[in-house]
């Protein structure tokens, strides 16, 4: 898996090693893995999750940085579509 080196490698273990958040860990050991070179489907059995959903995480650091690992689930939207149907009434 093709990771963007936005910390070093040293940076980014110490970084999994102090977080307290055991969901955003995972999220870091993905992000290493990945920079060690690991497969998408190796990755995936190590960290216990499907190979689809490590890509996902990888893509969002590569674009985001480390915000990118935040988990945004229950965060409002921008509006969407309940919103987009008033602006037509």
């Amino acid at each position: 898996m093709p990771v963007e080196p936005h910390l070093p490698l040293e940076v980014l273990k110490r970084l999994e090693r102090a977080e307290k958040n055991a969901y955003r860990a995972r999220r870091l050991r993905i992000v290493i893995l990945g920079w060690e070179g690991w497969t998408a489907p190796a990755v995936a059995m190590g960290v216990g999750l499907s190979r689809r959903i490590c890509q996902r995480w990888v893509a969002r650091d590569n674009e985001q940085g480390l915000a990118g690992l935040d988990d945004l689930r229950g965060q409002k939207s921008e509006g969407g579509i309940v919103e987009s149907c008033v602006l037509l009434r």
